[in-house]
């Protein structure tokens, strides 16, 4: 029996200030909930962030330096399919 997990809905504000808690620099944080408007946060930021990861207990935590534009670049090589 497979038992599934629910995510609670959480506006893209507080979505920036837990990446900026685990560690990520985020120069802009109106824009960074901005284009979480458009790019889906679970596809970009669970899907390709583990070359950024430091640790995973308890929580994901960002290499120092590690900043929202890194992740933002890789984006296009999603989209073609490249990673």
């Amino acid at each position: 029996m497979t038992i599934a997990m629910q995510k609670n809905y959480k506006p893209n504000e507080e979505l920036v200030n837990l990446l900026i808690s685990r560690n990520m620099t985020i120069y802009n944080k109106t824009w960074a909930a901005k284009i979480l408007d458009y790019e889906n946060y679970y596809y970009v930021v669970n899907g390709y962030n583990k070359i950024f990861i430091t640790s995973t207990m308890p929580e994901d935590y960002y290499r120092d330096g590690t900043t929202f534009n890194e992740l933002l670049a890789l984006i296009p090589l999603l989209h073609k399919g490249i990673l």
